[in-house]
């Protein structure tokens, strides 16, 4: 156990100097990644999200929406105004997970890192939904089962949302599960320590 949680901590070293994006120059072959659409369970809105198997899995919540249609009329909900800053997010986080995944002598001998990465939207509904998908132990990630068990995750962290509505929604969620959560945003002045 002792291994593992060295081995979690070096890979948070690398994926944090990895997410500078001010310092990472992105490729155009990046911009290539496809997007999968979760099918819908039952009549559920879909969730656009990209996955990659692995023992452990690195959950990522991004807004590459910035608004839906929520308030404009009744329906289908829909993702508008594409972020291409916060799609290099999602990238870097793929990019950063493949490339410890490739390294030779391997940072995490016999330890494969997969991702689950989410598109919000920045709606906090469509975080929630996301969440719980990214909690279940099911080790179909498209599986439609009512019967969640979220004692043992394969998610082990979840990484970030920069909206801090959003994020205080998914913290109080994962914190159910003893999930970590990363936050990529400015806190709100409430979160900020002084407030707290």
């Amino acid at each position: 156990m002792l291994v593992m949680k060295r081995s979690v901590h070096t890979l948070w070293i690398m994926l944090s100097r990895c997410l500078d994006l001010s310092t990472y120059n992105m490729s155009l072959v990046w911009l290539l990644v496809a997007v999968n659409v979760i099918g819908s369970c039952s009549g559920e809105a879909a969730l656009m999200r990209v996955y990659s198997p692995g023992d452990i899995i690195i959950g990522g919540l991004f807004p590459v929406h910035l608004k839906t249609n929520r308030n404009q009329k009744p329906g289908e909900l829909t993702c508008t105004e594409f972020d291409f800053q916060r799609f290099l997010h999602t990238q870097v986080m793929i990019h950063t997970i493949n490339q410890i995944n490739q390294r030779t002598p391997r940072v995490l001998p016999n330890v494969t890192i997969g991702y689950d990465i989410y598109d919000t939207c920045g709606d906090v509904s469509l975080a929630i939904k996301a969440t719980l998908r990214l909690l279940k132990s099911a080790s179909d990630p498209h599986s439609c089962s009512t019967h969640s068990d979220f004692s043992q995750p394969q998610t082990k962290v979840v990484i970030g949302e920069s909206s801090s509505e959003v994020s205080i929604a998914v913290a109080r969620i994962v914190a159910l599960a003893a999930v970590a959560q990363v936050f990529c945003g400015h806190p709100a002045r409430s979160l900020q320590p002084e407030h707290v």
